[in-house]
């Protein structure tokens, strides 16, 4: 199938919103259910302009997702109540994103949340050139969600701290800094000091809280 604005735009306003964004996606993958966190991250990353809909020319970026979708699926456990946390962390080299990627688009149901706790901005060769530029912008893409969660590790002290304010508006999930909110100051940027999820199924919801915390320890 091809996709084109005027195939799900359907109040023909020549922009697609979050909601015909997800009618899209939902087609492109068999008329599956789609997770509301995918479509916001999707948005997220190809609403350049961050005017929550996608014109023309945005949709040409949408269209590198939708030739990768027609191997994509979505796995969803209706039965229960189930959250699933998928996490990596010491992640240094571009190389590793791309099996990292195959295994989110194999494993992904509903109430999955990505994490990567820290030490990615550095050390490694392409990080002492771009600061970690690469690394943020890979985070964004991985797995249609992106990683959703990050915290401060030791190595993101290796980063420039102008370089590091750069990284931390780039990304695009949540950088969550419980325990050194002096930073923040600094940063000129009010990072959470936590976060809160909703998890649902089964007739059910659950909340569950997120913290991100550095130690001295460099074990």
């Amino acid at each position: 199938s091809q996709l084109d604005m005027t195939s799900f735009d359907k109040d023909k306003s020549g922009y697609l919103d979050a909601d015909e964004i997800k009618e899209a996606v939902s087609q492109i993958v068999g008329g599956q259910e789609v997770p509301q966190i995918m479509v916001d991250n999707l948005m997220s990353i190809v609403d350049e302009n961050n005017d929550g809909k996608i014109d023309a020319q945005e949709l040409d970026h949408f269209m590198k997702f939708f030739r990768q979708m027609h191997s994509f699926k979505v796995h969803t456990t209706k039965e229960s109540c189930n959250l699933r946390i998928i996490q990596v962390n010491d992640v240094y080299e571009l190389k590793n994103w791309p099996a990292f990627d195959t295994l989110l688009r194999e494993h992904t149901i509903n109430n999955t949340y990505t994490m990567l706790p820290g030490d990615f901005l550095a050390p490694g060769l392409l990080s002492s050139l771009d600061k970690g530029k690469g690394m943020v912008d890979m985070m964004n893409r991985v797995g249609l969600n992106g990683i959703q969660y990050v915290c401060f590790g030791n190595h993101e002290n290796d980063v420039p701290f102008e370089e590091l304010k750069k990284r931390v508006q780039e990304y695009k999930g949540k950088w969550i800094n419980s325990n050194m909110q002096d930073i923040n100051k600094k940063l000129g940027i009010e990072l959470p000091e936590y976060a809160i999820i909703d998890v649902t199924g089964g007739g059910q919801k659950r909340k569950v809280g997120i913290i991100g915390l550095l130690t001295n320890d460099k074990n």
